[in-house]
This record gives C-alpha cells, sequence and structure tokens, in this order.
C-alpha cells in the first residue's frame, strides 16, 4: 500500500470529521516527508539520480528542476504524459515527479505505462497531486506511484 493511506485512526476519529481530516492530512505528510527523506540520503551518497519531471504547469515544472539540478542530480522536463513517456524511454530516469491532474494523459496513465517499462525497484515514482480523496488515493496505489504528494509541497 502506498505511504498515502498508511495513518490508522484512533478510535474516537469519525471518519469525515475535520478532527479526522486534519490527522489523516498531518500523518501523510509526516510519513511522505520521512521516506522521501530517506531515499534522498540514500541517493545522494549513493550516486547522481536521474530526475524528470512531468506536469503541464510550466512554472512550476521548471522551478521544480532548477530545484533538483541544485540539489546536484540530472533532471529533465516534460510538459504532457507523451513526451514525459519518451523522455523516460531515453533517460531511464531513478526518480519521476508526476502531476496527476494533466489533460490528455493524465498521471495515473503515466504511471500505469512507466511500471511497464520500469520496476519499482528500479524508478520511484512521486505523484504530486491537489485530491487527498480516498479515490484519488485508490488510482494512484493501482497505477503503480510510490508516494503521493498534497499541493503544495515544500522542497
Amino acid at each position: 500500500m502506498a505511504v498515502f493511506w498508511m495513518c490508522e485512526l484512533a478510535p474516537t476519529e469519525i471518519s469525515g470529521s475535520d478532527a479526522f481530516n486534519r490527522n489523516q492530512l498531518a500523518c501523510r505528510a509526516a510519513l511522505t516527508h520521512d521516506r522521501a527523506s530517506q531515499i534522498g540520503r540514500t541517493a545522494a551518497a549513493a550516486r547522481l539520480l536521474r530526475v524528470l519531471v512531468v506536469d503541464d504547469d510550466q512554472d512550476a515544472t521548471d522551478g521544480l528542476v532548477r530545484l533538483v539540478r541544485r540539489w546536484g542530480h540530472a533532471a529533465r522536463i516534460a510538459y504532457d504524459g507523451a513526451a514525459g513517456l519518451k523522455v523516460a524511454a531515453a533517460q531511464h530516469p531513478d526518480v519521476v515527479v508526476l502531476d496527476i491532474a494533466m489533460p490528455g494523459m493524465d498521471g495515473c496513465q503515466v504511471a500505469r505505462q512507466l511500471r511497464l517499462d520500469f520496476p519499482r525497484n528500479d524508478c520511484l515514482i512521486i505523484a504530486v497531486t491537489g485530491s487527498a480523496d480516498e479515490e484519488c488515493s485508490r488510482q494512484c496505489n493501482e497505477a503503480g506511484i510510490d508516494v503521493v504528494l498534497i499541493k503544495p509541497v515544500q522542497p
């Protein structure tokens, strides 16, 4: 199961309540941050990572790529799903940061295709989405996405 839904409810919490939602979001953020930190430390100590950022928001994508390069990794850009798959085929990325809500081919479709070429132990897929609902989580998990981050994402 993805990191996205690994939090347990306290017995007094009621699903759908504001307290439940805050609890779930806080727990997801902590778990995702811990896993991302571990991956970053392990990978950075071992070698340069090939990172592919796929997002239709060009400003956000360009900013994230600059940040990844500043961290010392090789980063490539794709502004739509189809272009992302072409870049991935040529680059063989270690990490893919993927927007879920893209026109045409959405992030889950891209992730499914990536998983055909890159098994989980070869490529980490990180999804970025504005939706924190169970349906989005289920779709991301089924698509083979390893980590789901809810926007806005802190570097």
